[in-house]
């Protein structure tokens, strides 16, 4: 049986509707990481400020050796949270767009066992 031109309008805006909604997933997932991007930029810039505050008030060598020592640790933190929040930002966007796709496979194939029924 062939697909009359109502069954075509009707997959077509329903195809539609399903790209829009996974555009939509992609552009929240963009705010989500801009806001991420921007969050893990004050963080660094307060580090790098506390940072050079503590190098300034250095007062020899040994102390210095001691400055530089405690200063690594809270960046690669920084780091790897940062790293996680992106990671688990993916994960949910890729997620939210897989179930889109899911959804109109199933509403796709319906239609064709529909059709063959006919």
């Amino acid at each position: 049986m062939f697909a009359t031109q109502e069954q075509i309008e009707k997959t077509g805006k329903e195809n539609m509707e399903a790209a829009l909604a996974a555009a939509g997933a992609q552009l929240g997932a963009f705010e989500k990481l801009a806001s991420l991007n921007l969050e893990l930029t004050k963080t660094c810039f307060e580090a790098w400020a506390n940072n050079t505050r503590a190098l300034a008030a250095v007062k020899d060598a040994q102390e210095l050796i001691k400055v530089q020592g405690s200063l690594l640790q809270p960046g690669t933190q920084t780091a790897l949270d940062y790293w996680v929040g992106v990671y688990g930002l993916a994960s949910q966007t890729y997620g939210e767009i897989y179930r889109i796709a899911e959804r109109r496979l199933a509403e796709n194939g319906a239609l064709a066992k529909a059709k063959k029924a006919a």
